[in-house]
């Protein structure tokens, strides 16, 4: 029994597909885009399912309240969907880096590292709001540098789990410090940047 297929593509490009892998993939895809559709008619207004038809199909073309409120909500469900993706990749890489399959940015101190240094520099520098992102994310990458220094002669990949605990726990109680000092109006601003928004999101091109 044939457990796969073979999509050709003139006389040297091969490309096999295992069949069970291409099963489950077509299926999560079906599974995101019912998702999607079903996000799309989340919020304070309902839309009802002819509307949104209308609005799928552009030749048809929606009624003049459908449109704005589209405007507002696909932008946003594009953007969950690719930071998802993102995540997962991210994820991914760091198992097959770290020969781990329990291996994440939060286990490895990463996702602290850039905690930490948006709350340092938010803290300490009184960084403006738009540098926050750029300072997270070079917080993430000298954490992830440094435990992977620090774990660079051990023999096993469980090493570098441990040594990532580690400085994850250390840069977690220093976050901690750093927020219950700064006051509840200061806790509350950076604990929602850290758990992130898609609030700000939009279909219109800035200035």
């Amino acid at each position: 029994m044939r457990r796969g297929f073979v999509i050709r593509y003139g006389a040297h490009i091969h490309v096999p597909v295992a069949l069970r892998p291409a099963v489950i993939l077509a299926m999560l895809l079906m599974l995101l885009a019912a998702m999607a559709l079903l996000a799309l008619n989340v919020g304070s207004t309902t839309i009802s399912a002819v509307e949104l038809l209308r609005w799928l199909v552009p030749f048809i073309g929606a009624d003049g309240e459908t449109g704005p409120i589209m405007l507002l909500r696909w932008p946003r469900i594009v953007t969950a969907i690719l930071g998802g993706a993102m995540i997962a990749a991210s994820g991914h890489f760091l198992q097959i880096v770290s020969r781990n399959g329990l291996a994440d940015p939060g286990l490895l101190g990463i996702s602290q590292g850039t905690m930490a240094a948006v709350v340092l520099g938010s803290a300490l520098f009184g960084l403006p709001p738009e540098w926050l992102a750029p300072a997270g994310l070079l917080g993430g990458l000298l954490t992830a540098v440094f435990v992977l220094s620090l774990a660079y002669r051990l023999a096993s990949a469980t090493g570098l789990i441990l040594v990532g605990l580690a400085v994850s726990i250390v840069l977690g109680a220093v976050i901690e410090i750093v927020m219950v000092e700064g006051g509840i109006l200061q806790f509350s601003r950076w604990l929602s940047w850290s758990h992130g928004s898609l609030t700000v999101v939009s279909a219109e091109t800035p200035a």
